[in-house]
């Protein structure tokens, strides 16, 4: 009964004082319903009993300030002014007051009065562009960093031995946007730039334990194609090792660009067979030989290379694939070239010296030509540039009014004869031009071809189911072209050429027409026109 009436006795005051309690947390939650609690600081901004609207603005004031403010980042003797704006980092007064709101909010009943009483900081909240605070921090500071180094191998005489790794730093990323926010929100303006150990990816004792392989692979190894050899000494071998999940390894990467050193050497392009037709035993004779086309095969030989290395071998074979090329010695009788199918010719009398220089340069060029079945022939393609270094000399031109040596004079005797050939044959004659007027080494007007880089061309397709080879020979002044493979069932017929018109001052129009036949019917016309205007109104192609 005593003891009932004792607690009776004591909980009317502890009900009192938790009724008082009560009635003070519900006071102080209506008096700063909208208001920070008292003693709160942003740093060493003092945000207590100021209304949302009163901390913002405050806290907006500084966060402007504060953005600009000047610190130092510290680091042995470097020591560096910035800004937070400098670094991308951002002062958020809006995320700030919310947590200033917040502070103190979760005390229970009886610890909220002492709380209230308490000074309680939080840190400024940010916003933060990495990549321009990584970007822009100071480069003085980054290269004083010591870099990590892994442990090395080097050959010496006594073998190989290992040079040790040694540890670097770098800058703690993660860590450093905080301190700066952290500090600059005091007086405190000189500030350690914080740094993390960095430990090499290669230690001296990894290598230890994989020393022993080590030792037997770095040798000289030998690198063989046919009769080419390229060695690789014992420390380029070492250069090339790297050590991955506690396995010696070779690098790629290395391999590589040794094999692309050599690629060069190696490769070569594929080059057909130089024929020419025998007409006194109807054959193909071979006057320059093929060339088989080689390629480094760069990923198949490193893989083949780091096998034979890592197996202990002496050399290695490069994987080299071949390409045959069109035409070869193996594969002669199976073009089709047995026989003349047309032919064409024009008479270079009276060209100087330098223009029979030409044609016969330009005629060896364009002879031995081969060309496959549904394949179209481009004569500025296969003349290629027209200049010293290709063998040509220059001769008299007129161009405007001044008369100028060019290289490559007589030229179109050349594609004019072979305009002959293929128009005395069923070819298909796909650009062909006349010259601007007549000219008299190519004889009867209309059987001319110009051509001049890079228009116009002469061009036609072979239209027969065979190979065809284009030939040459030079008898006096008279060029020949010939057209050998196998004829076709269809025959020539050219008619003309026919003058159309000519007037007294040399300009001139003339056709030459090629009908076509199988077995006996007409199945295809075509027309070459020609418009020639007066010689001395036109500037001369140079390579007429």
């Amino acid at each position: 009964m005593i003891r009932e009436q004792y607690l009776h006795r004591l909980g009317i005051p502890v009900a009192a004082l938790i009724f008082v309690l009560g009635v003070s947390v519900a006071g102080i939650s209506w008096r700063y319903q909208h208001r920070v609690y008292p003693r709160v600081f942003a740093g060493e901004i003092d945000l207590g009993e100021k209304s949302l609207r009163e901390a913002l603005e405050k806290l907006e004031q500084n966060a402007e300030s504060l953005n600009v403010k000047s610190f130092t980042l510290s680091y042995q003797d470097i020591e560096i002014e910035s800004t937070l704006h400098d670094l991308g980092i951002t002062l958020n007064p809006d995320q700030t007051l919310i947590e200033s709101f917040r502070a103190k909010r979760d005390h229970h009943i009886v610890g909220l009065p002492w709380a209230l009483l308490t000074p309680y900081t939080i840190d400024w909240a940010y916003t933060i562009d990495q990549k321009l605070f990584e970007a822009n921090f100071p480069t003085e500071i980054r290269e004083t960093l010591p870099v990590a180094q892994s442990a090395e191998l080097t050959y010496q005489e006594d073998g190989v031995t290992i040079i040790p790794e040694i540890t670097g730093q770098s800058i703690d990323f993660d860590t450093i946007p905080h301190l700066l926010v952290k500090n600059i929100a005091t007086s405190e303006t000189l500030i350690q730039v914080p740094t993390l150990e960095k430990n090499p990816d290669v230690t001296k004792a990894s290598l230890t334990a994989l020393l022993p392989q080590i030792q037997t692979i770095a040798t000289d190894h030998t690198i063989v194609h046919f009769e080419e050899q390229w060695t690789i000494g014992a420390q380029e071998v070492l250069d090339w090792i790297f050590i991955e999940k506690d396995t010696v390894a070779l690098s790629d990467e290395k391999i590589i660009a040794f094999l692309e050193s050599i690629e060069t050497e190696v490769n070569q392009e594929p080059e057909n067979a130089q024929i020419r037709f025998d007409t006194d035993n109807n054959t193909l004779q071979v006057t320059s030989s093929s060339q088989t086309g080689l390629a480094l095969m760069k990923n198949e030989s490193k893989r083949r290379i780091q096998q034979d290395i890592l197996a202990e071998r002496d050399t290695t074979d490069l994987f080299v694939s071949k390409t045959n090329p069109t035409i070869y010695e193996e594969t002669l009788d199976e073009l089709g070239i047995k026989e003349r199918i047309a032919s064409g010719t024009s008479d270079f009398r009276g060209s100087p010296a330098n223009r029979v220089h030409n044609i016969n340069v330009n005629a060896d060029r364009m002879s031995g030509t081969v060309l496959a079945p549904g394949e179209e022939f481009s004569f500025v393609s296969k003349m290629g540039p027209v200049n010293a270094a290709t063998g040509y000399l220059p001769e008299l031109v007129i161009k405007g009014n001044r008369t100028i040596p060019e290289y490559g004079g007589g030229i179109c005797q050349v594609s004019s004869t072979i305009f002959r050939a293929a128009l005395n044959s069923s070819l298909d004659i796909t650009e062909r031009h006349a010259h601007s007027y007549v000219v008299s080494y190519y004889g009867t007007p209309g059987l001319d071809a110009t051509i001049y880089t890079p228009k116009p061309d002469l061009r036609f397709k072979n239209t027969t189911d065979h190979h065809i080879l284009l030939q040459h020979r030079i008898e006096g002044t008279v060029l020949t072209y010939e057209i050998y493979g196998t004829k076709p069932s269809i025959e020539t017929k050219v008619i003309g050429p026919t003058i159309l018109q000519s007037s007294p001052d040399g300009s001139m129009r003339t056709v030459v027409k090629r009908e076509l036949y199988k077995d006996g019917e007409l199945i295809d016309t075509n027309a070459f026109y020609s418009n020639y205007r007066p010689p001395n109104k036109v500037t001369a192609n140079p390579l007429e």
